[in-house]
């Protein structure tokens, strides 16, 4: 009997996924894999650590992923244990379920509505009495050769400079320089470029399209392959944050949480062309709705970039990939996780050393009269050169009632070590900040951070420079210098810095290349307090009174200029629409009081 005519071939129905009890774990493995999975992967996942075939990508105090090589009729996977690090995360999981669950139900919605992403293989929950404060688990497909977008941004987005510095100034210098360079002269990058930012225009309007709404959408959760013709394609990852039924200001946010990504690679234009390549522009007057979208967006990428910056400032001081905490025998410890503890107490046992005039490693920078603060130098040997260290130790004593009483809110190495972390996060230049240590019951508390080895203080070095002769070359220089100041003074202002001891001597200068300053004492700095007038004047008085007699004025109403021109357009200062000289006596009228020093010679810090 001859065969019928051949039919189109019909997809089957997905099948409902199995539940089986392995361990202490329940799962929800899909029916196609259940077999391979329950005998070769779920069994371990549990006690999943680096190993043959098995990779750690991610572990924090949140997370912790694994990629797993492929083994039987299986492909490569990726596992993610979600942890219970709070009492707060225990709570939410009460109310929506584990961080897996919402994975597992994030996949199945994402695929439903035709978005790229990875496949949920298997979910993994606890139950009895590990239900509330165990580990769950889910395993996904793992995507090979793909890299996330924010690789491929830094690989193949240049900075334009003219329009960075006007459109978001704050994040120059967030690429290496080379790699500017490279991109700018390699007309394929550039292709890529438009390629990328044109499939990740797509990508959202998908999103957008679907009612769906990704809490946590940045270029670092979408995942980019480069095709062999040179094409690109790219996938929606990181599905724990996806919601079906979002909130009318969703959107905004969305887009917000990828603009403050692509503000670092794009100018202002590109941003707007992105955004009206994410809606269709038939429905949507141009002129009307999409730049009023476009100005809600761009407030809220203020918001949530201020947001973020306090977020990461305040990593130091809770246990996350960079930074730790413990208590040990000289105190509240927190430290980079790449310096052990033990070598910190070491640090503070030749800092006590030093101060007793025993014979250690270093030498004593500042000993005050009432010894409130105590600065040392400390040398520590290692077998190689990332165990020797070269720190700065600074002990803080509280005194007086309303120091102690202070103190026991917040420490004055609390909040040097809080300032240090914040202007790692600002990207503001600072020596990097190594450990905190405190003692019960507001005593004593110890900041140690790295040594600039063979920088000068700023007034020493101005001293220096300018009683030279003077040469094309040493006025060139000192211009720099004065140049780099003043850039550095308006950046903080414009970030809402406030430094209330921004002296000279508390600015050191790299003797070979002027352009690196570093700040130094953060004690007293305040980040993101509102900078207003007076404050403004104050710093520029501490600077004017605190540089030597050598300085002339000119070179100092020229530093003037230069401050006023770094803040003109960028909405932060009023004061540049002041006449020059109007500025300059408002700035001599603020340092009235205030003792001009002069310093001889040059002391290295």
């Amino acid at each position: 009997m001859s065969p019928g005519p051949s039919r189109a071939a019909t997809p089957a129905p997905a099948r409902a996924p199995l539940r089986l009890r392995i361990g202490s774990l329940d799962w929800l493995v899909g029916s196609d894999e259940a077999e391979a999975l329950s005998r070769e992967i779920l069994p371990g996942v549990p006690d999943l650590a680096p190993g043959p075939g098995v990779h750690v990508i991610k572990d924090n105090n949140v997370r912790a992923v694994f990629s797993l090589d492929a083994v039987a009729n299986l492909p490569s996977l990726i596992v993610k244990r979600y942890k219970l690090p709070d009492a707060s995360s225990r709570l939410k999981r009460l109310f929506v379920g584990t961080k897996a669950l919402q994975e597992w139900r994030g996949s199945q919605a994402v695929l439903a509505r035709g978005i790229p992403t990875c496949r949920a293989y298997a979910l993994g929950e606890p139950r009895g009495g590990e239900a509330r404060s165990g580990s769950s688990y889910v395993v996904l497909e793992k995507l090979e050769d793909t890299v996330p977008v924010v690789s491929l941004l830094r690989e193949l987005l240049p900075l334009v400079e003219t329009e960075l510095r006007r459109s978001s100034p704050d994040r120059l210098g967030t690429i290496e320089d080379e790699t500017r360079a490279r991109v700018a002269r390699d007309p394929l990058a550039r292709k890529k470029r438009s390629r990328l930012l044109t499939l990740l225009a797509g990508l959202t309007r998908k999103i957008l399209e679907s009612g769906l709404h990704h809490k946590d959408f940045h270029t670092g959760n979408v995942l980019a392959r480069i095709l062999p013709g040179g094409d690109l394609r790219v996938w929606l990852v990181d599905l724990h944050s996806v919601q079906t039924r979002p909130l009318p200001g969703h959107r905004v946010r969305m887009l917000a949480k990828l603009f403050l990504d692509l503000e670092s690679f794009t100018t202002e234009w590109e941003r707007r062309r992105f955004l009206r390549d994410c809606f269709d522009i038939e429905a949507l007057p141009y002129k009307r709705d999409l730049e009023r979208l476009h100005v809600r967006v761009t407030r809220k990428t203020a918001s949530l970039r201020a947001r973020r910056q306090r977020s990461r400032t305040r990593r130091c001081v809770v246990r996350s990939s960079r930074y730790w905490s413990e208590e040990t025998e000289a105190g509240l410890m927190y430290h980079l996780r790449a310096v052990p503890p033990a070598r910190v107490e070491e640090a503070l046992s030749t800092h006590a050393a030093l101060l007793a005039g025993a014979g250690a490693s270093g030498e004593v920078l500042k000993r005050s009269g009432s010894e409130r603060t105590l600065v040392t130098r400390v040398r520590m040997a290692g077998s190689s050169p990332d165990e020797r260290l070269d720190l700065c130790v600074k002990e803080h004593h509280p005194r007086g009632l309303m120091d102690r009483l202070r103190s026991l809110l917040s420490s004055r190495g609390r909040d040097e070590w809080m300032a240090s972390s914040a202007f790692r996060v600002l990207g503001l230049p600072t020596p990097e900040g190594v450990a905190l240590v405190e003692r019960p019951r507001g005593g004593a508390s110890f900041f140690v951070a790295r040594f600039a080895e063979g920088s000068l203080e700023l007034d020493a070095w101005l001293e220096t420079a300018f009683s030279r002769s003077g040469e094309a070359s040493d006025r060139r220089r000192r211009l720099t210098v004065l140049e780099t100041t003043a850039q550095l003074l308006a950046r903080l202002h414009r970030l809402s810095v406030y430094h209330n001891d921004l002296k000279a001597r508390n600015v050191l200068v790299h003797p070979e290349d002027p352009t690196r300053l570093l700040l130094i004492d953060l004690a007293g700095v305040r980040p993101w307090r509102r900078v207003d007038r007076k404050r403004r004047l104050k710093n520029l008085a501490q600077l004017d009174t605190s540089i030597p007699y050598s300085v002339s004025r000119t070179d100092r109403l020229r530093f003037l200029v230069l401050y006023r021109e770094t803040l003109r357009g960028t909405g932060s200062s009023d004061d540049s629409r002041l006449p020059l000289h109007d500025h300059a006596r408002s700035v001599l009228r603020a340092g009235e009081g205030r003792v001009n020093y002069r310093r001889e010679g040059a002391r290295g810090r």
